[in-house]
């Protein structure tokens, strides 16, 4: 069936909207759930998601990114041609969940509303959802998915859901990451 564009597709996007991003981001007071495969887009937020557990007591972060020993990553480095140097999606994977995971640690008890975990299945969606937003994003061969078409669709909608229980389904089946964790991935793929 064909999908009317209607108050639950709030926007359509030619390309990530960095500056919607941030404004949803800095304003989520009870739910922030990323899922990516390298969380470069959120790298440099980890001031937003300290503050924001300290300033909403109901704040809760998960963020889900792909494993970095995953065959998706060995092949972005091989054939695609992306990234100038070979082994950055690797890197940038494995310094992006270090930083949260310090971040995690360096907050003690709130930390315990942000969890980390990498997931183990194939790539096709980058989901951010922030309180009852979602911004959907697409993994394609060409690029990366920041140079694509993003969606901006309210949560609430029940053709919606199907993005939400995509993100639980594999939140649920996937690995909490440790320091120790990243060492080892560091030493496999190098």
């Amino acid at each position: 069936r064909a999908i009317k564009v209607t108050d639950d597709i709030i926007d359509i996007f030619d390309v990530r909207p960095n500056d919607v991003f941030t404004k949803l981001f800095r304003g989520s007071e009870k739910h922030i759930d990323i899922l990516t495969t390298n969380l470069e887009t959120i790298t440099d937020c980890d001031v937003f998601i300290d503050s924001g557990l300290r300033t909403h007591p109901e704040l809760k972060i998960r963020i889900l990114a792909l494993d970095p020993c995953h065959p998706f990553v060995r092949n972005r480095i091989e054939s695609d041609n992306i990234y100038d140097d070979p082994s950055y999606f690797f890197i940038k994977i494995i310094s992006s969940l270090r930083k949260f995971t310090n971040l995690k640690a360096k907050l003690k008890e709130k930390g315990e509303r942000l969890q980390v975990k990498i997931f183990h299945s194939p790539p096709s969606l980058m989901i951010y959802r922030f309180d009852d937003n979602i911004l959907i994003g697409f993994i394609l061969k060409q690029n990366s998915s920041r140079y694509y078409t993003h969606f901006l669709l309210r949560k609430s909608h029940e053709l919606n859901s199907c993005f939400m229980e995509h993100f639980e389904m594999l939140f649920e089946s996937s690995k909490d990451v440790s320091t120790k964790d990243l060492e080892l991935m560091k030493l496999h793929g190098s």
